[in-house]
């Protein structure tokens, strides 16, 4: 692998995505169970108590959304730097020389997502201390 990958170091850790999630619905029950919620936002006046619910589950929503997408996001980025660091450090695994090859047939981490399924059988066969070496 000729060219070198450098790696931002923003990454987006697991707790970080769970933490923010198990806060934030906190939040969102808080702010929505208030007695008297039309006192404190003025937007609620008028709202039955089933609208708020309803607004209140809407929010809850948007949140299982946005949080399950910086999972996903956080998960590839794992994957992706695990192949740049294999393909870079020239491990000797198997798993590693899959990497490789893929990379100098192809030059980029999308063939990896392509090939997953072709590799996924030998991953599968792998011990863990094969992978992790």
């Amino acid at each position: 692998m000729g060219d070198r990958v450098s790696f931002s170091q923003d990454d987006l850790p697991f707790d970080l995505v769970a933490d923010t999630y198990s806060d934030t619905a906190r939040s969102i029950r808080f702010y929505y169970s208030a007695p008297l919620i039309e006192t404190r936002d003025p937007k609620f006046v008028g709202y039955s108590v089933e609208e708020v619910r309803q607004e209140q589950n809407l929010r809850l929503d948007e949140l299982d959304r946005n949080s399950t997408f910086n999972l996903l996001a956080a998960i590839e980025a794992s994957f992706r730097v695990d192949f740049y660091l294999r393909c870079q450090d020239k491990k000797k695994d198997p798993l590693s020389r899959d990497f490789r090859d893929l990379y100098k047939q192809n030059g980029c981490y999308e063939i990896f997502w392509a090939s997953l399924v072709k590799l996924t059988s030998r991953l599968l066969a792998l011990s863990r201390a094969e992978v992790i070496r």
